[in-house]
């Protein structure tokens, strides 16, 4: 028998039959694609607009423009570098843990030092004041055990000035009387305000 006589028969068939064969080979290369996509080893990274929120940024605007300028807002700052373990606290490991990974919105500190004096939280909408949740409960007793005052913001479409003045100054009290005597500028502006000192 002819050995060339098969090779013809399936090269005659391939002929007549070859947009079937085109077809099914375009469709297993369509499914292999889709089943072993091409890997991109570049990262899917893109930068924010803002590092901030909408409420955040209207709130930091705010604290720019009534705060001293001996004084600097940071933003978007990890608890565990406002806030650290005491050395010889049992079980640091466990506390460490639980600062790591928690931020917090705001934190105003000393421009010469950077110490920080007074955290801000902008609370969501889900967690207003009277909906305390157990963050902001671990965040009272853990500042409250390092002797850092913090106050919590409400989502809102402005702050005012005199809103700053009134819950942030009396926790900045010491810090407050020292600029007011030696910043002309910053003592006018809060002349009508007493700043009153934390019991």
């Amino acid at each position: 028998m002819d050995r060339a006589l098969p090779m013809e028969i399936a090269k005659q068939v391939l002929i007549e039959n070859w947009p079937l064969f085109a077809f099914i080979g375009a469709t297993l290369f369509i499914w292999m694609l889709a089943r072993f996509p091409v890997q991109d080893h570049s990262h899917p990274y893109e930068k924010r607009v803002s590092v901030l929120t909408q409420a955040e940024q209207r709130l930091f605007a705010s604290l720019m423009g009534a705060l001293p300028g001996d004084l600097v807002v940071l933003a978007k700052v990890r608890l565990a570098d406002v806030i650290r373990v005491k050395s010889e606290a049992s079980g640091r490991q466990s506390w460490q843990n639980r600062i790591n990974s928690k931020t917090v919105s705001f934190v105003i500190c000393d421009r010469q030092h950077v110490e920080p004096l007074v955290v801000i939280e902008v609370a969501a909408y889900a967690r207003r004041a009277e909906q305390k949740d157990s963050r902001d409960e671990f965040l009272d007793q853990a500042l409250a055990s390092a002797n850092l005052p913090w106050v919590r913001f409400d989502e809102a479409s402005h702050y005012a000035r005199h809103e700053i003045e009134e819950r942030v100054f009396p926790l900045l009290a010491d810090t407050v009387d020292r600029l007011v005597r030696s910043e002309p500028a910053f003592a006018k502006r809060t002349k009508s305000r007493r700043v009153r000192r934390r019991p």
